[in-house]
């Protein structure tokens, strides 16, 4: 805040590479590490109604909103950045609905 900045924090993204398995860096390519979160392997075991995916999700949306509910810097909560993205199946999209009175726990 001492500059005026705010951030915007995102919680999941589709964007990128869909798993962290074999994400090596690439030289001279922006972002090239970058992976989605979650990766399609815990997806997958989310949209099939896995518990312990369900509760690993839900245990870490949790945490970072209870961290930085009341911080003044984060100007914008964005739940899950290009949720419909192909190579993501919008596993989660449909079920996102019930991540919302989770999050708004502090």
């Amino acid at each position: 805040h001492r500059h005026g900045m705010v951030a915007m924090l995102v919680l999941f993204d589709a964007v990128w590479r869909p798993d962290i398995e074999g994400a090596e860096v690439l030289p001279d390519m922006h972002n090239s590490a970058w992976v989605q979160c979650p990766t399609h392997s815990l997806l997958r075991r989310y949209s099939g109604d896995d518990p312990s995916a369900r509760e690993r999700l839900q245990r870490y949306v949790v945490e970072v909103v209870s961290r930085f509910a009341s911080d003044a810097r984060v100007a914008v909560w964005d739940i899950y950045n290009e949720a419909s993205m192909t190579h993501s199946d919008g596993r989660a999209c449909r079920r996102i609905g019930c991540w919302t009175t989770t999050s708004r726990r502090p």
